[in-house]
């Protein structure tokens, strides 16, 4: 068994004290149901060996981190059933606890199989009794990472494509275990006095090999391309709740992917610890971005409802392009929102511009107290901004994002929560 991972979910004196493997005999005892969610694509692009290869690791993976010591009952090539030790399945272990342990246990490394490497996108429920109907609808409750697009039409560039992607997922990972990861913050200041701050925007980005900061914002498409950015917010989002606890007079905010809009098992840790730390939370914006179209369920305003009454502020991003809808903002009831630069860049050369991006100011003050112009990149800019609407500022010209690498380091270690190393600034 792995202590580290028994360590990082809290679990490990319930885990230390389990018996042998005399837990063998499935009963009408709870059931781990574990579905290899892109097994298809796997198979596809690296073959079915690979594919095979990565379901019997994840089978492994269960049995090293004292989740069972039982073989796993296989169901068909992408998923399996395992029967935990009754303890991790006792009222002294919530489900939420058990399952972000199975996920984190099993998919937060990549797989390596005859000279190819690829992360496994795991879905983990509980089940009560192995005579459960496995179907969708007689499932109770659980927790996935977010599947990457179905090979519905599995062409050759398609292939290339996640392949492509797949590589720069693992390129991503593996400067985070390098420790070559870091957050630079921009701020975002008041129209009249720069000195005065809504809060400071979190973005990661990789060092080169000369230490410098560069943009990972193609990355982290192919993050969500293959389903994995997931897995790659909840490190961003621990790594600035570090900081916050470090730096208590700091309000901070960071980006997560619309594919992250879900209460489940991936934020159990994040949110006992905003539930433990009201002072925290309250410093905390949580931006929604757009990048990605949110789930057709109302999970998203479950997400941000319960962000909410935690205390933390919750910022819509990119307002106006793309995905977001107005039904979403109104519903949501954003404390923020932040008006996609292309207004603002579109309003400089043209009068009609300008009056839909004043028009849009109105519109998203009646659905927020804070609206940010973002993309201010000269004086001109500021003033145009100053003469005609109540807004905070953000962009370049204002303040570039700011890496202080004693304090901004995602630590490497994924395993034990993706935390910023911090120290105190002198």
């Amino acid at each position: 068994m792995s202590q580290r991972w028994a360590a990082h979910m809290k679990c490990r004196p319930v885990i230390e004290h389990i018996g042998g493997p005399g837990h063998a005999a499935r009963r009408q005892a709870p059931q781990l149901l574990v579905t290899l969610r892109n097994h298809a694509h796997l198979a596809a692009v690296y073959g079915n060996a690979f594919a095979a290869a990565v379901e019997r690791e994840l089978q492994g993976r269960a049995l090293a981190a004292g989740i069972t010591s039982d073989a796993a009952l296989r169901l068909g090539d992408d998923r399996f059933l395992l029967s935990p030790y009754p303890i991790l399945t006792s009222e002294s272990v919530s489900r939420e606890r058990l399952l972000e342990y199975v996920l984190i246990s099993l998919c937060s490394t990549p797989v390596e199989h005859g000279g190819q490497t690829a992360f496994a996108l795991v879905e983990a429920r509980l089940i009560d009794g192995v005579d459960t109907k496995l179907t969708d609808s007689g499932i109770g409750p659980g927790t996935a990472t977010q599947p990457g697009f179905a090979p519905d039409q599995c062409t050759e560039a398609w292939r290339l494509e996640y392949a492509k992607d797949m590589s720069e997922a693992l390129r991503v990972f593996q400067l985070l275990n390098a420790g070559r990861l870091t957050l630079a913050f921009q701020p975002i200041v008041a129209r009249v006095d720069f000195s005065q701050q809504l809060y400071q925007e979190g973005l990661v980005r990789a060092l080169d090999e000369d230490g410098e900061p560069v943009s990972l914002e193609a990355a982290l498409k192919s993050l969500e391309r293959v389903g994995l950015i997931r897995l790659f917010d909840r490190c961003v989002v621990q790594a600035v709740l570090a900081l916050l606890r470090l730096r208590p007079a700091l309000c901070l905010g960071c980006n997560i992917s619309a594919q992250s809009v879900v209460v489940d098992s991936w934020w159990r840790q994040v949110l006992e610890d905003l539930e433990a730390d009201p002072f925290v939370a309250s410093r905390l914006v949580i931006e929604l971005t757009e990048n990605a179209s949110f789930p057709g369920t109302d999970e998203p305003l479950e997400f941000v409802s319960k962000l909410q009454q935690l205390g933390c502020r919750i910022a819509l991003d990119n307002f106006g392009s793309r995905f977001n809808t107005l039904d979403f903002s109104v519903r949501a009831k954003p404390a923020i929102i932040k008006i996609d630069n292309g207004y603002l860049g579109r309003g400089r050369s043209d009068g009609a511009a300008r009056s839909v991006l004043t028009n849009l100011v109105q519109l998203c003050s009646r659905l927020a107290d804070d609206i940010v112009i973002e993309g201010i990149e000269s004086e001109a800019d500021i003033d145009a901004v100053r003469r005609r609407m109540d807004v905070w500022l953000q962009g370049d010209f204002i303040g570039r994002a700011k890496v202080r690498r004693s304090e901004h380091g995602m630590a490497p270690d994924l395993l034990m929560g993706c935390t910023a190393t911090a120290s105190e600034q002198t």
